[in-house]
């Protein structure tokens, strides 16, 4: 059984032994991007860290906090590598176990900002968040860790109220139903077309997302959609020049930085 360690607190809200020992926690996957020191970031990567989860502990902002004055703590568990270099997207799990009240609030597509003190270092997207009991089983960890290297949750074996609780992911492979999986095939159809459209994986969406986000609120909300038009006629291109989709998409993440900032705090 694997346990927080007691010095993990948050700031302006110190937490009581009995308190994070008796009442539940969440655990939350997500898709995170380590801002560059020309954003305000770290100028070092981060890692590596070994195989003992808990070494990295960062603060977290969020939708109802007003941070960087107030944040809460949550260590990270698990990134999907042991290095993770400044402008870097990579899958992280991390281990809240404290002012739940404030984390309830928390859900999948929720965006988190990272802080080292005062300093805000990295963005993230909620993919997931399950409910943990204090100690995690062996089963737990492995599965949370497999997430992180792979982007693969398997499915938790562990009892409703006394384990992890249903997983609230945003599937990777869409539903049959789903809008975007219904629209690539039909695009893909649509007048014979040579190529097979595929739905964009999560990471991708989140940046996407973001990027839509912050032209928005940057500019006129119109231009939302207009610049995602533009960025998707930029990655068929980057694509088709032998530029994986991944490092097309966050070059033009990088492009629209470079014109509008770096988006709303």
């Amino acid at each position: 059984m694997t346990t927080p360690p007691k010095v993990f607190v948050f700031k302006g809200d110190r937490l009581d032994e009995p308190d994070w020992r008796t009442q539940t926690h969440f655990v939350l996957g997500l898709t995170l991007r380590l801002a560059t020191p020309q954003e305000g970031g770290r100028s070092t990567p981060l890692g590596p860290f070994g195989p003992n989860p808990w070494v990295y502990r960062p603060d977290w902002g969020f939708e109802g906090l007003n941070h960087p004055r107030e944040m809460c703590g949550a260590p990270v568990m698990f990134f999907e590598r042991d290095l993770v270099p400044v402008g870097a997207t990579q899958r992280a799990v991390i281990w809240n176990f404290g002012s739940r009240d404030k984390w309830d609030t928390v859900q999948p597509r929720s965006e988190l900002f990272m802080y080292e003190g005062p300093h805000l270092c990295g963005r993230a997207s909620v993919e997931w968040k399950e409910e943990v009991q204090p100690q995690l089983s062996d089963e737990q960890m492995d599965r949370f860790r497999q997430w992180a290297v792979t982007g693969e949750l398997s499915p938790s074996s562990a009892p409703t109220g006394t384990g992890a609780t249903s997983s609230e992911a945003v599937p990777d492979i869409p539903e049959p139903r789903d809008l975007l999986a219904e629209l690539a095939s039909n695009l893909s159809a649509a007048h014979g077309a040579l190529a097979t459209l595929g739905v964009v994986d999560l990471a991708g969406r989140a940046q996407l997302l973001r990027i839509a986000r912050d032209v928005a609120h940057a500019t006129e909300r119109q231009n939302a959609p207009l610049a995602a038009y533009l960025i998707g006629r930029f990655v068929e291109t980057s694509v088709c020049a032998g530029i994986s989709e991944t490092d097309a998409i966050e070059e033009a993440a990088s492009i629209v930085r470079s014109i509008i900032g770096d988006g709303p705090g």
